[in-house]
């Protein structure tokens, strides 16, 4: 976390979602789990506001994921944010990566 913390002071634009997306991963790697979602939000949030739509698919993949194992269940969050960091990566081109996504049906 040192180094992007170092680029994030020199170039939020550039840095600073990824060290939320990084926050976001230890926050909920050691339990913290309201932490953890609000850095995956805002993560989510300033990658898309600056573009970087690799990094808003992958942030939104990791914070399904995260919502899913927090929840015990698959969820309508977990669809939508699967479902956006899929189109995500078409739009990127990843189409590979796109078709590997499994978007689970939640029973609510």
């Amino acid at each position: 976390r040192g180094k992007i913390e170092v680029w994030s002071q020199a170039s939020q634009w550039n840095y600073k979602h990824m060290l939320r997306f990084i926050e976001a991963e230890i926050a909920y790697s050691e339990g913290h789990h309201e932490e953890a979602k609000v850095a995956y939000d805002e993560a989510i949030r300033l990658a898309g506001e600056h573009r970087f739509i690799h990094d808003q698919a992958l942030c939104l993949e990791r914070a399904a994921f995260y919502h899913e194992d927090v929840s015990g269940v698959s969820s309508a969050v977990t669809e939508k944010y699967l479902a956006e960091a899929r189109d995500l990566y078409i739009k990127w081109g990843a189409h590979r990566k796109a078709v590997d996504i499994q978007i689970p049906v939640s029973i609510e």
